[in-house]
């Protein structure tokens, strides 16, 4: 069966020579069939791995021959096939085996398309897909090629992703991704398939980083020396190749090692051999450009991430608010003559600025939020213009002043923020490493220093794994389904505060690895007491369903809450079934063993409501 095969897709590689351009889908965590070996051409391995991934991809590249190749970033090995794949994806898919270390790189024709610089187009997801009401324009192709050409070469706005069905070849286009919009990227059908656009924007100056733990260094594509850390950080933001989004550093051997992949493509591979480490991760990107005009002051903004909330003036009237809805890019303008000058300041000499805040929320402040200094220098003759013009995201409260015409100033108040854990313990609160069938676990969150007795409670607890997502406590600190996990308590573990909650198993949907996310809320006095009697449901609520049609709203918190801050913790868990593959049953809930937990703080989300505290800080 396999030659018949074969002769159908030497009549799509016949495409790929007539006309075409050679471009590169890449599927993480796959390699091929074993059936296809005696289609090999070359097979290679590396004894280090600086460009080794460039010297495989370059290489099929410029051989005829070669239409597929498989990289194993764990042996440094690469393998190329004369497979003829062409563009029938859907019969290529189905020789895709899961292998976490490896990823598979396939040569496609995309008439049309414009050239892109990247090494490959897109990523490939099988069988998962995004939310209906995040696409923003359908079309009917015969295949995932024309779906792909579609998204490159659409001009009405930036297609970011892409998803494309095998039964009905309908191509569903769309602005967003997954990392823009993570809550709306789920689980779809089998004969679905996700595509990511890989060459939609240029490299970003400013970024934020976050440190991380996990395989994500394993799947690190280049590898070269640098001075410092720093120096590593800037070479991952300059790179051309890919788009750069985790490094590591190795201060011992001042190797730096980055690559395009982070904790959205890692959470969806299989369990790998891979050593868990340390890494940095990029959270958000965020480049403003400066413009200098005779009568107002213009500010670009690009972000790799929707920004969706207000730009807002500081010292300046309400004209000077600006709205933004959930926008990639997006301008502002200051008027420097008239009434309305929008808090405009004038320095020494001829120099004006302008501080403004991107501001998430309509009524509480959050370290999401970000100050930004605005300024221009005139020379002598008024409305004479200086070109240079400096600006940089706040990332620490100290006022500097670089030796230059012009001068940043950071603004934002990152006061310390109490680190909170989460672990699983059994009955006698004991950390679980390994667990029996059955047996009564707890979830455990509290605070790494306690010494002023901070007042807290649990909320916002979410499942997550392989795409999907279930609500166990909402947003008040309620649970969703008993059957799973019961409402977070006061109690005390080893003479420490803690919030405790009965952790009761795992729907059967759940498989072997489970990322737990909540969120810890810190209030001023005491915090508020939740009635969850109306809200309790038998059934768990589920956000991963292809029906679900209902758009996530704003919140509006009350201004006056007594709520000061919020921290999101994130518990990785494995579980393992007994060997006998019989899975115990107790009404619609399953129960595992854990054999490895993680604990990350993978980011805070803080919410600050002293705005005299903030501009204290920026007074001073």
């Amino acid at each position: 069966m396999l030659w018949s095969v074969l002769i159908l897709l030497f009549y799509s590689n016949f495409g790929i020579s007539a006309g075409c351009h050679d471009d590169f889908e890449r599927y993480v965590g796959f390699r091929l069939s074993d059936r296809l070996a005696s289609y090999v051409i070359r097979r290679e391995r590396s004894q280090g791995g600086r460009d080794f991934f460039q010297y495989c991809h370059h290489s099929c590249l410029d051989d005829r021959r070669c239409f597929v190749y498989v990289l194993n970033l764990r042996q440094l090995s690469c393998v190329q096939y004369s497979y003829l794949s062409g563009n029938d994806a859907d019969l290529f898919r189905k020789h895709l085996k899961t292998d976490h270390d490896s990823m598979v790189f396939r040569k496609v024709c995309l008439q049309s398309a414009p050239r892109c610089s990247r090494l490959w187009r897109f990523d490939i997801l099988p069988k998962m897909s995004i939310r209906l009401d995040r696409i923003d324009d359908v079309h009917r192709v015969d295949s995932l090629a024309m779906c792909e050409t579609l998204c490159s070469v659409e001009n009405r706005f930036q297609c970011r992703s892409a998803v494309y069905n095998y039964v009905t070849r309908n191509c569903h286009i769309s602005k967003y991704d997954r990392r823009s919009m993570p809550f709306d990227f789920h689980a779809g059908r089998t004969e679905e398939v996700y595509l990511e656009n890989q060459c939609v924007s240029e490299p970003y100056n400013e970024c934020e980083f976050s440190s991380q733990h996990g395989i994500a260094p394993a799947l690190a594509y280049n590898e070269r020396h640098t001075v410092d850390e720093h120096a590593c950080r800037v070479a991952c933001l300059q790179n051309v190749a890919f788009i750069c989004r985790s490094f590591v550093y190795d201060i011992q051997t001042q190797k730096c090692r980055f690559g395009p992949d982070d904790t959205f493509i890692t959470m969806h591979l299989p369990n790998s051999s891979a050593q868990l480490r340390p890494y940095m991760q990029i959270n958000e990107c965020m480049d403003v450009r400066v413009l200098c005009e005779r009568s107002e002051m213009r500010a670009q903004f690009r972000s790799d991430h929707v920004f969706d909330g207000k730009v807002v003036s500081m010292n300046g009237s309400r004209r000077c608010h600006f709205d933004v809805k959930k926008r990639f890019q997006f301008n502002i303008s200051l008027p420097i003559v008239g009434q309305s000058k929008c808090g405009i300041t004038y320095e020494t000499g001829n120099v004006i600025s302008a501080t403004v805040k991107l501001q998430y929320h309509d009524v509480v402040w959050t370290t999401k939020d970000r100050m930004y200094k605005l300024i221009c220098s005139y020379g002598p003759v008024k409305h004479a213009i200086e070109n240079s013009v400096d600006v940089r995201a706040p990332q620490n409260a100290k006022f500097q002043k670089p030796s230059m015409p012009l001068f940043r100033e950071t603004v934002v108040n990152k006061n310390s923020i109490p680190q909170a854990f989460m672990r699983i313990v059994d009955t006698d609160g004991n950390i679980v490493t390994e667990a029996e069938m059955g047996q009564q676990l707890f979830v455990e969150i509290g605070l790494e220093i306690d010494e002023i007795q901070q007042p807290f409670f649990v909320s916002s607890c979410i499942a997550y794994e392989s795409g999907q997502k279930m609500i166990l406590i909402d947003e008040r600190g309620c649970p969703s389904n008993l059957k799973i996990m019961t409402k977070f308590l006061p109690s005390y573990s080893n003479h420490r505060r803690v919030q405790r909650a009965e952790f009761r198993g795992i729907t059967s949907k759940w498989k072997k690895r489970l990322n737990l996310y909540c969120n810890v809320n810190f209030c001023e006095t005491n915090c508020p007491l939740n009635n969850c009697e109306r809200r309790l449901h038998d059934q768990p609520t589920a956000e991963n369903d292809n029906n679900y049609s209902g758009k996530r709203k704003r919140k509006h918190l009350d201004a006056t809450a007594d709520r000061l801050e919020t921290v999101t913790v994130n518990q990785i868990v494995h579980f393992k079934y007994n060997r006998g593959g019989q899975i115990p049953q107790f009404g619609s809930v399953l129960y595992g063993s854990v054999a490895i937990i993680l604990l990350a703080v993978v980011g805070s989300v803080l919410t600050w409501r002293y705005r005299r505290r903030l501009l204290a800080t920026m007074q001073s």
